[in-house]
């Protein structure tokens, strides 16, 4: 009895075992499986020339590894050749006929002998062999050693000469590597995004395959080579606003791209005036000290947002502007025996005082940094200094006028802006409003910009807008600004300095007729005096 009851118990365990052995089975049975290269049936391709064949599987149990087996069979003498891996090469027999076949069978298998659910098929059509391809080349990049910053997108284009009587299209496919990541793509000319973290240095190889249509591969197999330079973000006064808080000796800064304010930072002071330096990365505030006449200018890191220094200058501060190489800082002192201070930069020390005329407002300095120009308002006058030797050697009466604010100086040479962007454009025709957003960078020539005494003409697609000579007036912090109508709409305009030698200019008007503007791309362009640029763009439509 005893015996009996041991048997059971043991074919009672076997029988378990047995039935969790074929669940495991099944459990860990491969799915999903496919053949994505070539993507479809019907592919052409020549005797002695090689196809790559390539499987995908999914395998739900994390323990087993998955075998990937090719049974390739032409249609010949229906001989079968067996290759393993998920990606193999296949040569077309070279006694291949016109017409014949080659037909690829995938079996994903997995380590514990379970076969996918399915087997999936791949045939292509043996054809007449085509001339080969030749002078395969790549023209974008020109040559090797061409520098591409992080998180910019890389542009390679090729070409080759088609033999192929028929002229049916090649192929172009792509080999990306950086060394540690590669890509296939597709297409004549690619564009490869260069990740942001990849190490400066890296090296960028790309190589192209270029075939005919029964997939013989052209002449040679061209390479270019780059490599990843650091980024180059733009100045970050060009991005930011700088606010100051009457009566909270604070200044916010404003980023515009998102309209939230990023700091908050404490000058000890009532505000009067700024300056920016030329490369964008300093921004000089320039306050009374602790509300009283004696003054000081607080100097700002516009890439760490943080007031790095504070340089004490004379009673009365106004106004205060940067050479152009950023070694010194010149502000006004308002005040009867009115007085310009100079500030090394590099010290925050002051180091000259000179004499100008009576209560001066306004400074600006030339963009060759020989002369700075100083607007004395009570006595009428234009005081000239000469920066070499920190003294004023000209004193201009301009007959009874008395200045405030003093422009840029009026650009001598014809100049393209180096880049203009149009950030957005606004058409909303149930209201006929117009709202553009735009910035732009002055060329390498030129000298500056002067609204207030140049013609801005502003074209978008049929539309245009010109303003005259001194329908700009130039405003505090060297903003030039415009409020009239014209044409029977009324218009707003702002061109802001934003360090750098760039600007932004922004434009509302209402009415304005816009029958007969769609979405489809148009061209803006913005004239300032003799200098200009423009841009494709798609405008935003509202009804």
């Amino acid at each position: 009895m005893k015996t009996k009851s041991m048997l059971a118990i043991i074919t009672f365990c076997l029988s378990i075992m047995v039935m969790l052995a074929f669940s495991l089975t099944a459990l860990a049975q491969p799915t999903g499986v496919g053949i994505t290269s070539p993507i479809s049936d019907g592919k052409l391709v020549a005797p002695t020339t090689s196809v790559t064949f390539t499987g995908i599987a999914t395998e739900t149990d994390p323990n087993a590894t998955l075998i990937y087996q090719w049974n390739i069979s032409n249609s010949i003498d229906q001989s079968i050749t067996s290759l393993s891996g998920p990606s193999v090469s296949y040569q077309i027999p070279a006694n291949a006929p016109f017409n014949s076949s080659i037909t690829a069978t995938l079996v994903v298998t997995n380590s514990v002998g379970a076969v996918a659910d399915t087997q999936p098929t791949r045939t292509l059509q043996v054809a007449a062999p085509l001339p080969q391809p030749t002078r395969a080349l790549i023209s974008t990049p020109a040559s090797d050693g061409t520098t591409t910053a992080q998180g910019n997108q890389a542009v390679f284009s090729g070409s080759a000469t088609n033999n192929d009587p028929n002229q049916t299209p090649l192929t172009y496919s792509w080999i990306i590597s950086d060394g540690k990541n590669q890509s296939t793509l597709n297409g004549q000319t690619v564009t490869y995004p260069i990740n942001s973290n990849v190490a400066v240095g890296t090296t960028i190889s790309a190589t192209l395959y270029v075939t005919n249509s029964v997939n013989i591969l052209a002449d040679s197999i061209p390479q270019r080579f780059l490599t990843v330079s650091a980024a180059v973000p733009p100045p970050l006064s060009a991005n930011l606003v700088y606010v100051a808080n009457y009566l909270s000796d604070t200044v916010t800064i404003i980023d515009p791209a998102s309209n939230d304010k990023v700091a908050t930072l404490s000058v000890n002071g009532l505000f009067f005036g700024q300056g920016v330096s030329q490369d964008g990365k300093i921004a000089y505030i320039l306050f009374t000290n602790a509300g009283v006449r004696h003054g000081a200018v607080s100097v700002i890191d516009t890439t760490t947002k943080t007031v790095t220094a504070r340089s004490d200058v004379e009673d009365g501060p106004y106004s205060v502007a940067v050479t152009p190489d950023g070694k010194f800082s010149y502000a006004t002192h308002f005040d009867y025996f009115g007085t310009v201070t100079v500030t090394d930069t590099a010290s925050n020390n002051l180091t000259a005082t000179i004499s100008v005329g009576i209560f001066p407002f306004g400074i600006v300095i030339t963009p060759d940094g020989k002369n700075a120009y100083v607007a004395n308002n009570l006595d009428g006058t234009v005081s000239v200094i000469d920066t070499g030797s920190k003294a004023v050697t000209k004193t201009i009466t301009l007959d009874n006028f008395y200045p405030y604010r003093i422009g840029n100086v009026l650009a001598t040479s014809t100049s393209q802006f180096s880049r203009f962007n149009v950030n957005s454009l606004i058409l909303s025709k149930s209201f006929g409003t117009l709202s553009l957003s735009s910035s732009f960078t002055l060329g390498t020539n030129s000298l500056g910009i002067a609204p207030s005494f140049e013609t801005t003409t502003l074209k978008i697609g049929s539309l245009a807008f010109a303003f005259p000579p001194n329908a700009f007036h130039q405003e505090n912090w060297g903003w030039y600004m415009v409020d009239w109508m014209f044409l029977g709409s009324h218009v707003n305009a702002l061109i802001q300095p934003l360090g750098n030698n760039q600007y932004s200019f922004n434009m509302t008007a209402s009415p304005t007729y816009l029958a007969g503007i769609d979405n489809t791309p148009m061209i803006v362009t913005l004239t300032i005096g003799n200098q200009a640029g423009s841009e494709l763009v798609y405008p935003t439509i509202s009804r």
